[in-house]
């Protein structure tokens, strides 16, 4: 029924020691809830913390049932261990896209659920949840409920963004977004600090998508430099005559491999300040366009496979905050002074800008404001580093996504806000 196994998601840290258990069968499944202390589902593993790792753990890869694709209304339902990427294989060639993705294409609809994803188009069309129509949900005394915005609705929100801690998402069915070819049309720009960034966000509000990776080790009259990147989906007349007798070609692949774990001085403080260079010179034009496939622009990093081992053996963390509007200014060149300080800086850092927050659901992680997201390497004195940024992070309103966080602390998660209030009523209400 289970199997012991050394267990870790995507940054390969922290690594547990876990029954995990794997089935489609439904009362098989209850009598695991009921018999196990905890237990928590677990899709591909592609969260980067401790998200989804417990002692007991529910492997939800069984649940990879397609149950249905209205083609007319655009509508799909599956069982929650079906990949983005195997939904992808489906909707696309038919003319279909996700309403709102994630950077990679690999993690299953139930913690698309659990962590109400986000994406490049969250200034316009929010997170997963706002696409969601409904999920069937397994709670802890085993009932099997159907819940939406009308059915079991505080339910319903409660799961949105609740990292799988109402219970276990059998299956969901989500709306999706038409598409007339499967390429994009981008247009990158430089900006020359985090104002200028800034900047090019507000300006082309607009456009569908919008991302910039930035420089965390610049500093002075730099700070914040970047490389703003934009896009939209291009209509099929649009398209360059060789692109035009298969308008909706998706034939995603690997193009590179990682095969082991990288030895740690390859990414050392100097190698990322060279990385960070190159980069940014590499962009250094005023105005870049371009076309390029659903894949590349959506999920670039997903052409490499095992890519995380690029950190070597220990492993890395992603940590990712949003502040406020308000204070997004200052939290956010508070995070840049910190981090380009450190020892080890991030080696990866992107910034998005998000729009308004869905309100009904107390634990998506998205509120009105700038999100920034950076990788670190696992090495001594990161924790510390953590801690620093959930200082500032508090200091200036913002959250945590709990969907990366590996090593926060209770003190930037667990601050007395209307959402944990809310969340513990429901549970003890639940469970009295």
């Amino acid at each position: 029924m289970s199997s012991k196994e050394k267990i870790a998601n995507w940054g390969n840290y922290p690594v547990l020691e876990a029954d995990v258990i794997e089935t489609s069968d439904l009362i098989l499944l209850e009598k695991c809830i009921k018999s196990a202390s905890s237990i928590i589902a677990r899709g591909n593993g592609r969260s980067y913390g401790d998200a989804s790792l417990n002692e007991f753990v529910y492997s939800t890869k069984k649940l990879n049932q397609i149950y249905s694709f209205d083609k007319e209304k655009g509508i799909f339902e599956c069982g929650s261990g079906v990949t983005l990427a195997v939904v992808l294989e489906r909707i696309v060639p038919e003319g279909f896209f996700l309403e709102v993705t994630p950077g990679t294409k690999f993690i299953t609809v139930g913690g698309a659920v659990a962590a109400d994803v986000h994406g490049k188009n969250h200034h316009q069309k929010g997170c997963f949840s706002q696409c969601l129509i409904l999920l069937t949900l397994m709670t802890e005394t085993g009932e099997v409920k159907t819940c939406s915005s009308t059915e079991n609705k505080e339910l319903f929100f409660q799961t949105i963004g609740g990292m799988g801690l109402t219970g276990i998402i059998l299956k969901a069915q989500f709306r999706l977004q038409p598409i007339s070819t499967s390429y994009i049309s981008y247009v990158n720009y430089i900006a020359e600090d985090l104002g200028a960034l800034m900047e090019l966000f507000q300006k082309h509000k607009s456009t569908p998508y919008s991302v910039a990776w930035i420089d965390c080790l610049a500093t002075g009259d730099k700070k914040g430099r970047g490389v703003f990147m934009s896009g939209k989906h291009i209509e099929r007349d649009e398209l360059p005559v060789k692109y035009r007798n298969n308008p909706l070609l998706y034939a995603p692949k690997f193009k590179f491999k990682v095969g082991f774990n990288f030895p740690s001085f390859i990414l050392s403080s100097f190698t990322i300040k060279l990385f960070n260079r190159y980069f940014y010179a590499k962009n250094k034009v005023k105005k870049e366009t371009g076309i390029v496939t659903l894949e590349k622009f959506f999920y670039p990093l997903d052409s490499i496979k095992n890519w995380n081992k690029i950190y070597g053996k220990n492993g890395f963390i992603q940590y990712q905050c949003v502040f406020p509007l308000s204070t997004s200014v200052s939290g956010l060149e508070e995070i840049l002074d910190t981090v380009s300080s450190h020892s080890t800086p991030p080696f990866l850092a992107v910034l998005k800008l998000f729009g308004e927050s869905n309100k009904e659901a107390p634990w998506s992680f998205p509120m009105e404001g700038y999100t920034l997201a950076m990788d670190f390497k696992m090495h001594e004195g990161i924790e510390e580093l953590v801690h620093n940024l959930d200082r500032i992070v508090k200091k200036y309103n913002g959250r945590i996504y709990l969907a990366k966080d590996a090593m926060s602390s209770n003190e930037v998660i667990e601050v007395p806000n209307p959402r944990t209030e809310k969340f513990s009523s429901v549970q003890s209400k639940r469970l009295s």
